[in-house]
C-alpha cells in the first residue's frame, strides 16, 4: 500500500469517525431539547396547580368567614389572615395620616408667616407687604398706595 493510499484511508476513517461523533452529538442535543420542552411543560402544569390551589384556598377562606364551612384545621389560617388584614388597614390609616401631615407642611411653606403688625403699620393692598410710612408706592410690587 502506498503512502497516499494510507493517508487516504486514514482521512476516510477519521471522516467516518467524525461523522459518527457529529451524529451522536446531534441525537444527544435533540433529546436534551425534548427534555427542556418537557421541563417547561411541567413548569406550566405546576403553575396551573398553584393557581388552582390559590383559588381553592380563597374559596375555603370565604366559606370559613361566611360560616358555610367549619374546620378546626383551617380556622387558624383564617384567623391569621384576618389579623394581617387588620394590620394592613392600620398601616394604610397611618400612611393617610402621614400624607396629611406632609400636605400640612407643604401648606405652611406656601403661605409665608406674617409678623404681627405693629400699631399703625400699613400693608400693600396688592401684595400684602409692609409699607414704609409716607411711601407712595410699594417697595415689593410697585403698586400705587392710596
Amino acid at each position: 500500500m502506498s503512502f497516499f493510499d494510507r493517508v487516504g484511508k486514514a482521512i476516510s476513517e477519521t471522516a467516518a469517525k467524525t461523522k459518527q461523533e457529529v451524529e451522536r452529538m446531534a441525537r444527544i442535543n435533540r433529546i436534551k431539547g425534548e427534555i427542556r420542552d418537557l421541563e417547561k411543560k411541567i413548569q406550566g402544569f405546576q403553575d396551573q396547580i398553584r393557581a388552582i390551589q390559590l383559588q381553592a384556598g380563597q374559596k375555603a377562606l370565604e366559606m370559613l368567614q361566611s360560616g358555610a364551612l367549619e374546620s378546626a384545621e383551617l380556622r387558624p389560617f383564617a384567623d391569621e389572615i384576618a389579623r394581617l388584614e387588620q394590620e394592613i388597614a392600620a398601616c394604610r390609616e397611618e400612611i393617610s395620616q402621614k400624607e396629611a401631615a406632609i400636605e400640612a407642611i407643604k401648606a405652611e411653606a406656601a403661605v409665608p408667616a406674617q409678623p404681627a403688625p405693629a400699631e399703625g403699620q400699613r400693608f400693600c393692598p396688592q401684595c400684602g407687604a409692609p409699607v414704609v410710612p409716607g411711601a407712595a408706592f410699594c417697595s415689593q410690587c410697585g403698586a400705587k398706595l392710596i
